[in-house]
């Protein structure tokens, strides 16, 4: 026979959460889980070797910054960023890389290979910064998404 048990709501021991995190909402947890599985995810991204390599030598063949300013380094990250995009699959029929996890991995690949003593070692670290802002960005952009009750936040402003 099952006996009943009182309705209760369970203490913070029972659920196994410290009395700090129990004053954050539910839903902001569930959402702190998400983003951590989804950063380990990214870091487990598998990565074609021969597509760095073959990433790596196509990035080798840009033309070098002509000086050390700021507009020509913005140039030169921009110009990687533009290839590590466009960079197609050895069949030319789509992109390598086409997710942010998949453009972080395959940065994260190539600076463990040529070492921080290359030159395109800063710019490739500007172009993985880069990748992990939009990355942020479009996980803020879903959890507003997905928190709001479908009403665009500039009728709400109002």
């Amino acid at each position: 026979m099952i006996t009943p048990t009182p309705n209760r709501i369970p203490d913070t021991q029972t659920l196994g959460i410290s009395a700090a995190d129990s004053i954050v909402p539910l839903y902001l947890r569930a959402a702190q889980v998400q983003q951590t599985a989804a950063a380990q995810e990214s870091a487990l991204a598998p990565v074609d070797a021969a597509q760095a390599q073959a990433l790596l030598a196509a990035l080798k063949q840009l033309p070098t910054p002509a000086s050390d300013s700021l507009a020509d380094r913005k140039a030169y990250i921009a110009a990687i960023a533009r290839q590590l995009r466009d960079f197609k699959t050895p069949q030319g029929d789509a992109r390598a890389f086409a997710t942010l996890a998949q453009q972080r991995a395959v940065l994260q690949h190539i600076q463990n290979e040529i070492g921080d003593a290359s030159p395109l070692y800063k710019p490739l670290t500007g172009v993985m910064l880069g990748a992990s802002n939009l990355q942020s960005q479009v996980s803020q952009w879903m959890q507003e998404v997905l928190l709001s009750d479908g009403t665009p936040p500039e009728f709400s402003d109002w």
